[in-house]
């Protein structure tokens, strides 16, 4: 749901990362999250127990339940595929725009693995290193197969073959190597 929420406030506000931290008493944050309380309280769009789901949860959920939509990462339906108990199911299931406000266009972002480096962090160096590891092809590989996570090292992909459909063309976009 975090996700969900960042991009219906970036969504509305392009500057929203200058404005760290979060402020709900921002109107834009504020109906971003009304927007998705309303998913789940009002609208009756989603059940109440995805609060609790990771994304692999998510995902078996909707699948299992018919579920109308997921919010999930691109390379989902070529990474789930392999690993849900009825991949027939995926002939039913297609890319869509997230959810996004009336003259807003909706907003992605492309990676998800959330490796950060706090500027106040004392351990810098160190958290530098973990992240280098995260980048070296085994844990790329890894990362893919148990998590279903899309490559963020461009050259590991390549050479493993663990792209989903359109990453290169992706990634040239976005001047990634």
């Amino acid at each position: 749901m975090y996700c969900c929420l960042i991009r219906s406030e970036l969504g509305q506000d392009r500057q929203f990362f200058t404005r760290l931290p979060l402020d709900f008493e921002r109107p834009e944050p504020r109906r971003a999250l009304t927007m998705l309380v309303e998913f789940v309280h009002n609208d009756g769009i989603s059940p109440a127990a995805v609060s609790d789901f990771d994304e692999l949860t998510s995902y078996t959920q909707m699948l299992d339940e018919d579920g109308v939509f997921v919010r999930g990462w691109p390379n989902f339906l070529e990474s789930y595929r392999v690993r849900y108990k009825h991949p027939e199911k995926f002939e039913l299931v297609e890319r869509a725009p997230l959810p996004h406000f009336e003259g807003k266009p909706p907003v992605s972002v492309f990676g998800g693995w959330n490796l950060m480096i706090s500027k106040n962090s004392p351990r810098k160096k160190e958290a530098l290193e973990l992240a280098r590891f995260f980048q070296r092809e085994e844990m790329q590989k890894v990362m893919f197969e148990l998590g279903g996570y899309s490559p963020t090292n461009a050259e590991a992909a390549k050479r493993l073959g663990l792209a989903p459909p359109n990453y290169h063309r992706m990634c040239k976009e976005l001047g990634i190597k």
